[in-house]
């Protein structure tokens, strides 16, 4: 079996992982989705983006993810500013609640799978994290420095 072969299967362990994650109770605790918990890194990690901006990302229509952005601004995770360029957009900003319920959730989610991950040795935890973000900077489009990877 070859590399290429055995880190896909390991991406595909990572949506299954993801599917454990959305059952556990660290995202439900914390009036958290799946989609929720997504959105929220999201804007961490790239801010100021309209609701049809994060739905294409999503590949969710806009009106799905304008739900999905109200009921974080109820929670006062994110807050919906208009947009002096167009009007009609609303910027969805994340607020120091969904930035801490960011942090919170995924410090609870490091402690959580702590004991796995101490098994891999740093050099191989950090190399993984460095293939897996180029990755996902590939699939979603993103630029990525060869100084990074």
């Amino acid at each position: 079996m070859s590399t290429t072969t055995d880190f896909a299967r390991i991406i595909v362990n990572a949506f299954s992982l993801q599917s454990a994650i959305t059952s556990n109770k660290i995202l439900a605790d914390k009036g958290l989705t799946t989609a929720g918990w997504l959105v929220l890194r999201r804007l961490a990690n790239k801010e100021d983006l309209s609701v049809a901006a994060l739905g294409r990302a999503f590949s969710l229509t806009r009106q799905r993810m304008f739900q999905i952005v109200n009921r974080l601004a109820e929670k006062g995770y994110v807050e919906l500013k208009i947009n002096e360029d167009e009007k009609r957009a609303r910027k969805v900003l994340l607020t120091d609640a969904g930035r801490t319920v960011l942090q919170v959730v995924e410090k609870e989610l490091t402690v959580l799978l702590g004991d796995a991950l101490s098994e891999l040795p740093e050099k191989s935890m950090e190399k993984s994290a460095r293939v897996l973000r180029k990755l996902t900077d590939t699939v979603a489009g993103n630029k990525t420095d060869k100084a990074e990877s």
